[in-house]
């Protein structure tokens, strides 16, 4: 059986699994767990759907996590502490804990633990193939470099209230509040966007042209639906990301970049990105090269099996 950890609303899982003919699936959806029975212990872990559907640890031949949301996917914690927050990171916890089981034991397809793979570190270590921004993560008045022409970013995804997000904002440095701790990079004169999604060695391209408002692509793909055409790599392009994957230990992952004057400059890593929305057809490869890595791993492990 294949297991997939996801959530109800995860399309992009709902599409990529049409696409794994032949194998028998079990999805876990992390919002409905509360409709699902399951136990997990020393020697094996158990799973019951609401339909009564099992999937056990010793008939599980590959598990793929995919994004663990909720719904509200947002919730503000007062000072006092939230239930709900302490049920979900509970719940994310144990998801994380069948996933480590699976990579230890050879079942677990792409999404890999990112132990080594922090932005900080991500940012250092493509140095060595890209042009990256200038950056600092800071706590200090009118930080040295940075004043006018600067972006401000987030390190995690944490909402910082009413479920608002921060996103990548032009400001002055100089005048951030030393109430905060502050990550913040230099502003490059792009002309498009690029994202590649590596799919164990596979790359995948895309663009979209920087003629929308402000300075977060994010808002322009979400809320005008905007399409990212494929795109070409340099040589040495592709050779770095490669590089960079494998000092990391990585199998998938979405970099981001920035094309400036005809060289990508690096800005992240997502090991876990959304990629869905880049082949919306399901028609340029992408999906179908995701489907072909996790029926590997259940194959290999199936065959295991099947032999002992």
């Amino acid at each position: 059986m294949l297991l997939v950890l996801t959530h109800s609303g995860d399309h992009t899982s709902s599409d990529l699994l049409s696409k794994l003919h032949g194998i028998p699936l079990f999805r876990f959806n992390i919002d409905l767990w509360k409709h699902y029975r399951w136990e997990v212990g020393g020697d094996s872990f158990r799973i019951q759907d609401p339909t009564g559907r099992v999937c056990e640890e010793n008939g599980t031949y590959a598990v793929y996590l995919r994004k663990l949301f909720f719904d509200p996917v947002y919730i503000d914690i007062p000072a006092g502490g939230s239930e709900e927050a302490w049920r979900r990171e509970e719940l994310v916890q144990l998801f994380n804990g069948i996933r480590d089981l699976a990579y230890a034991s050879g079942k677990l397809a792409l999404v890999k633990p990112a132990r080594f793979a922090s932005k900080v570190r991500q940012m250092r270590l493509a140095k060595r193939w890209f042009p990256v921004p200038e950056w600092k993560a800071f706590h200090e008045v009118n930080p040295r470099g940075f004043s006018a022409g600067t972006v401000v970013k987030s390190f995690a995804a944490t909402p910082v209230g009413s479920g608002a997000h921060l996103l990548v904002k032009e400001v002055d440095a100089g005048c951030l509040s030393a109430e905060f701790p502050w990550f913040v990079q230099e502003k490059s004169p792009a002309t498009h966007d690029v994202t590649v999604v590596f799919v164990n060695g596979r790359l995948f391209a895309y663009e979209l042209l920087r003629d929308f408002d402000g300075v977060d692509s994010r808002l322009a793909t979400v809320i005008n639906e905007a399409i990212w055409p494929p795109c070409e790599l340099t040589q040495d392009d592709a050779v770095g990301i490669r590089a960079m994957m494998k000092e990391m230990g990585l199998e998938f992952g979405r970099f981001d970049f920035l094309r400036v004057g005809g060289r990508l400059w690096f800005l992240e890593v997502n090991p876990n990105g959304q990629w869905g929305w880049l082949d919306p057809n399901q028609d340029n490869g992408l999906y179908q090269a995701v489907a072909e890595e996790i029926r590997a791993v259940w194959e290999r492990n199936c065959g295991s099996a099947a032999v002992a």
